[in-house]
């Protein structure tokens, strides 16, 4: 009478086993960085609104180029969690002007510290994120104007909008929707 498995079974097992293991960790890592691009998109679009109502409310108020951040980074988590405190509305409320003071240096810590974009929306994405038109486009890269926000990936952010690889970026253009491009 045979008890337990003999070594051939047990090897069979363990290579059908990586068999399926090997086709799914590449659909696993998809579903994972589609899930950041998703949550992504939805932040990049929160930005080009408050970069809209900013840009109207102000009468033409721009960001500069320095004025993009990774929220991964220390620095860019720093300035997405600008503490309230720190509202800077130039003496008036911003319920009463509609907009932040311009008395702060980056008006993009305006945005987060008078509560116009949540720090919640994008603690740890691994993006570049760049207000305003195509002045803050740090890449030779021009989609259709005006451009109210823009997001380029790290490695992290999954190889479509892998920027160092691929040159793919996210934008929101005139019509307010999400789109991507390729170079």
């Amino acid at each position: 009478m045979k008890k337990g498995f003999t070594l051939m079974e047990i090897l069979a097992v363990l290579l059908v086993l990586a068999l399926i293991l090997s086709l799914a960790a590449p659909v696993l890592r998809s579903v994972r960085f589609e899930a950041k691009n998703s949550k992504a998109q939805a932040a990049l679009l929160k930005l080009a609104e408050a970069t809209k109502t900013y840009y109207n409310m102000s009468r033409g108020g721009k960001f500069s180029a320095g004025d993009c951040f990774n929220p991964a980074t220390a620095a860019g988590e720093a300035l997405i969690k600008t503490p309230v405190s720190q509202c800077d509305t130039g003496g008036t409320s911003p319920a009463a002007t509609g907009i932040p003071g311009g008395h702060f240096t980056r008006p993009t810590n305006q945005l987060f510290a008078c509560g116009y974009l949540s720090y919640k929306d994008f603690a740890k994405l691994p993006y570049t994120f760049c207000p305003g038109g195509t002045q803050n486009l740090p890449w030779a890269i021009t989609p259709v104007l005006p451009v109210y926000a823009t997001a380029r990936g790290t490695a992290e952010a999954g190889d479509k909008y892998d920027f160092t690889a691929h040159h793919g970026f996210m934008f929101v253009d005139a019509t307010m929707k999400v789109k991507d491009t390729y170079q």
